[in-house]
């Protein structure tokens, strides 16, 4: 394992110097003390620090969209209203037209007096409900 002994120079600018080992990097902070007034060294163990390369996607858009503008020829887009729609019929006359079709619908909407399909249980229908 590796130590760095880290200190500021005569010109204030930081200095690093690589040990092998802890009593080596003792040894210089005591030599930058006695010899040349090193008063603020510091000893960091360095270790590897392992990491991996993960693939990155980063998304950038355009600075000005681009807008296709609409020339005063052209037809205007038409509107929901003006849209012609189909003939609705009644929600009774649907019923009617359901319950011709389909013996197992009651006769009339929220009638449910003659279900056809109602069990011993009181369930109706193929899931029991």
């Amino acid at each position: 394992m590796s130590y760095i002994v880290i200190h500021e120079g005569n010109d204030g600018q930081s200095v690093y110097h690589e040990v092998e080992s802890l009593s080596g990097a003792a040894d210089l902070v005591e030599l930058l003390r006695n010899s040349e007034g090193v008063e603020n060294a510091g000893i960091f163990r360095l270790e590897e620090v392992r990491f991996a390369f993960r693939p990155y996607y980063h998304v950038e858009l355009s600075e000005t969209p681009t807008i296709e503008k609409v020339e005063r020829d052209e037809q205007p887009v038409s509107k929901a209203d003006d849209v012609e729609r189909p003939q609705q019929q009644p929600v009774s006359a649907i019923w009617a037209d359901a319950v011709a079709t389909d013996p197992a619908l009651p006769s009339e909407p929220g009638d449910d007096s003659e279900f056809v399909g109602t069990g011993d249980n009181g369930h109706r229908g193929l899931f029991g409900r």
